[in-house]
């Protein structure tokens, strides 16, 4: 329940909410004529390609530096980039990281980097300075092995605390079956890659890479054309080009009959199912109109057809997406919903035929008219910001297309008719040569997918090829009450356990790269008190045993019945004397990492705990949660157990609840101590 207590606690830091309403469409009428904005453009020697769109509505200026390299595999290199991207930014040659931030601040401007590129925006009158700033961050990186020892260790924290995420998992995994080994578009960072990066590579990326021959500077608001050159020739004029040699990445092979990939996810209790393929579209194709419009009524918005099968008439998903997206390497046709364990099987068979009938009959005239005035409907309101005009620019350069690509826009989509959608997905919607690829407890989904009759193949969270995971349990005889003595006799004896009263834990919290105090108080036999601070701000959650409530900030949330239920049920000194562990079962004897434990299932606090067989100590904690995304299990270990006042309590908690991690260390523990019923108020 602590585990319960820490997440819910963390997400409350930033909560948001979101009103949806229905609003009729209107109906279709004539295309309008749009104006497509005017930018200037010019070229530096060094190449650098300079586009300029002057508005002047608003004193705000803001620039973007694009360098349009080629995609390339990086290999054992890979993670340079990334590391390249966290360094950028953090001080120049010239100016301390301190220093460096603290004027960008006090301007009230922003600036950001990233390894292939960076931005900058700021009121008109300050725009030179920070423009400035910008260019000495991009071109003159100071690089100290001090910070390099720094943005590493934090950037290897941040992808262990992604292990967890179901998500992460498919879009990694996925990216990989559709693409390909060693392809750009497949490539991902791991712990262990990110360890073997040096400051060397760090710094051979960026001076073999981060060049001007295929960069573009963007420039967007309250500031005219000359003023942006003198700016760009100022700063940038001695930015050296360099020779890129990027090797071509191997030949994409076309799946030739359809496939199901599983995932192995042990910790997920809802499913992500994909279907994907490569395929071959880009904006000079003739067919990319009609593939847009064909996408967006299969899956590009709520009313697709993928949103309201799978959503709306069989409520298995809150959303459900898919489409062909086109690029000027490889393109992709994709669908995607995060659906329950137990419906996964027909989530995919709804899926694939909802692909397919768009394959097989005309849609609508009505319908097409109503998709085709809401898709132009966004791309009118897109034309209302200045950025826009510099993005097209920069768009119809990088991908070579006609000057009037975008002024035609509106008249090609709106020549898009029903034979057109027919034909195009019977091109691009390939259900007979796709990957179906799912992500989840595979113990769980396996047995309903593997009857759909295709060849199965089973991976791991990083793609590896795997046997299909299997529960090795074994039965036992032994019972929930055996169990239970057992721990209390591990954790000091029965007597001395029931004679606590109460308990007092003190130590620190850490997750998402912060850290703080940390306080528990307990009262038997079900009132706890959770409080701790982190960046100034204290978090406090009070449950008197039959109701309880969440503050922050001043802010204070009575918490869900889904939660305070449990909490009466549940022991808050030891989970065995709990009252919901009266019905608890022994669902046999489960071997993990070659150790052996009980595994208690206790459905009416809705926790699954392990308990291990050699020394009768509680090492996991499953608890089942429900959250806007639907329901997650968070996983607890109980870990370094160590003596208080005779009582084994364990000192370091680790909580992970999908992508998110909590670590409590107890660094003191007072029995029977300095709790009182007023804590509980």
């Amino acid at each position: 329940m602590k585990t319960k207590i820490l997440s819910l606690a963390i997400a409350f830091m930033a909560v948001s909410i979101q009103a949806q309403v229905t609003i009729p469409m209107p109906k279709s009428g004539p295309a309008p004529t749009v104006n497509i904005g005017k930018s200037n453009e010019f070229k530096l020697k060094n190449g650098l390609t300079v586009i300029v769109v002057e508005n002047h509505k608003l004193p705000r200026v803001s620039a973007t530096l694009t360098i349009d390299n080629p995609p390339f595999a990086l290999g054992t290199k890979k993670g340079a980039e990334s590391l390249l991207s966290e360094m950028l930014g953090t001080g120049t040659k010239t100016k301390s990281k301190d220093d460096f931030n603290k004027r960008i601040e006090f301007l009230g401007a922003s600036v950001n980097f990233w390894e292939e590129g960076a931005s900058a925006s700021s009121l008109t009158k300050y725009f030179n300075e920070i423009f400035g700033y910008m260019a000495d961050g991009a071109l003159n990186p100071n690089f100290t092995e001090k910070e390099f020892d720094a943005v590493k260790k934090r950037y290897i924290e941040g992808l262990k605390s992604n292990e967890k995420s179901v998500e992460a998992a498919a879009a990694r995994v996925t990216n990989l079956l559709v693409y390909g080994q060693n392809n750009p578009f497949s490539e991902y960072d791991t712990p262990a890659q990110i360890e073997k990066i040096t400051l060397d590579d760090v710094k051979n990326y960026y001076n073999t890479y981060y060049k001007p021959n295929n960069a573009y500077l963007i420039v967007v608001g309250d500031i005219s054309t000359s003023e942006v050159k003198k700016l760009a020739e100022k700063n940038f004029n001695n930015w050296e080009t360099g020779k890129l040699t990027i090797a071509a990445f191997p030949k994409i092979t076309e799946v030739s009959k359809t496939e199901l990939d599983i995932i192995n996810m042990p910790n997920a209790v809802q499913s992500v199912v994909t279907v994907a393929y490569p395929v071959n579209l880009t904006k000079n194709d003739p067919d990319f109109y009609a593939a847009q419009v064909a996408s967006t009524i299969l899956g590009g918005d709520f009313n697709s057809k993928l949103n309201m099968n799978l959503r709306e008439a069989h409520g298995w998903t809150y959303g459900a997406r898919g489409g062909v997206s086109d690029s000027r390497y490889i393109g992709r046709f994709s669908t995607n919903a995060t659906v329950r364990n137990e419906v996964t099987d027909s989530a995919v068979v709804e899926t694939l035929k909802e692909i397919k009938g768009m394959t097989l009959t005309k849609i609508d005239k009505q319908a097409l008219e109503d998709v085709k005035a809401k898709f132009l409907g966004n791309f009118i309101l897109t034309l209302e910001r200045p950025e826009t005009v510099a993005n097209q620019a920069l768009t119809k350069k990088t991908n070579k297309l006609s000057d009037n690509f975008y002024a035609d826009y509106i008249k090609n989509i709106n020549a898009v008719t029903v034979d057109d959608v027919l034909r195009v997905s019977k091109k691009y919607f390939r259900p007979e040569q796709a990957k179906i690829i799912v992500t989840g407890k595979t113990t769980e989904i396996a047995p309903g997918l593997e009857k759909l009759g295709f060849p199965v193949t089973y991976y791991d969270s990083y793609g590896n090829k795997i046997e299909k995971p299997v529960i090795e349990a074994k039965t036992t005889n032994v019972t929930v009450t055996q169990i239970a003595d057992n721990y209390l006799k591990a954790i000091g004896g029965a007597d001395k356990v029931k004679a606590v009263k109460t308990l007092l834990q003190k130590g620190k919290i850490e997750t998402m790269g912060m850290s703080g105090d940390y306080t528990a108080k307990a009262a038997a036999p079900n009132k706890t008190v959770t409080e701790f601070t982190i960046m100034g701000m204290t978090i406090k959650q009070v449950f008197d045993g039959q109701k309880g409530f969440m503050s922050q900030a001043g802010q204070k949330m009575d918490l869900p019945a889904d939660m305070t239920a449990p909490l009466g049920k549940t022991n808050s000194l030891f989970v065995p004397l709990s009252e919901g562990y009266k019905t608890a079962k022994v669902d046999g004897i489960v071997s993990e990492n070659g150790v052996e434990y009980y595994k208690v299932v206790a459905s009416d606090i809705s926790r699954t705990d392990y308990y291990d067989v050699k020394t009768g100590l509680l090492m996991k904690t499953e608890q089942k949660q429900k959250t806007p995304q639907g329901d997650v299990v968070a996983t607890t270990l109980h870990k370094s157990y160590k003596a208080f006042d005779g009582i084994l309590i364990p000192t370091e908690v680790l909580a992970e609840t999908g992508p998110q991690t909590i670590k409590v260390t107890i660094s003191s523990a007072e029995v029977n101590k300095n709790v009182s019923d007023a804590d509980f108020k």
